[in-house]
């Protein structure tokens, strides 16, 4: 089903034409979790790394202005260990940081793990998060302005939840 090689920046994980036919069935079994099972945000359903390792997946690195962009996540509810995550691309392609790379951050984001979780699973419109001050952006100006671009949701974010009921 996969393949792993090693490339530049470590393991490299790619679908083998088995696993390439299979995607279709993976993809129903993520709506359909989605439609009927909706997490409650609980502390031991959220995890930093995850929810990193999926930005970086979703990211649209060429909705930000040309050029080596940074961004700094700070989680303010994480151990400090866990507390600060950078996303670095050239306009092509993305790498995911858990210690500072050294590139001046054209923007900062500060949150908690669960409001970005929920925007990334389209629970909570990232505007609502910004106006509520549940998300604060820092930086420029035309970084702020793109970031809603820039950011990737979950491919199932639009799949709505049934309502049960008992």
């Amino acid at each position: 089903m996969v393949k792993r090689k090693l490339g530049a920046h470590g393991p490299e994980y790619y679908l083998t034409e088995a696993g390439r036919e299979f995607a279709p069935v993976v993809q129903l079994l993520g709506e359909w979790g989605q439609r009927w099972y909706r997490t409650t945000y609980g502390k031991d359903e959220l995890d930093v790394r995850v929810l990193m390792w999926d930005l970086r997946r979703a990211v649209k690195p060429d909705a930000f202005p040309p050029g080596r962009t940074s961004v700094q996540f700070e989680f303010r509810d994480v151990p400090a260990s866990q507390r600060r995550w950078w996303l670095a691309s050239d306009g092509i392609e993305v790498d995911l940081c858990p210690v500072d790379p050294g590139y001046e951050v054209n923007l900062f984001v500060r949150t908690d793990l669960k409001t970005l979780t929920q925007v990334v699973l389209g629970d909570l419109a990232l505007k609502n998060a910004l106006a509520a001050g549940k998300i604060e952006l820092d930086g420029a100006r035309a970084f702020r302005q793109c970031f809603e671009r820039w950011l990737g949701l979950s491919r199932f974010a639009d799949v709505k939840c049934v309502k049960r009921v008992a």
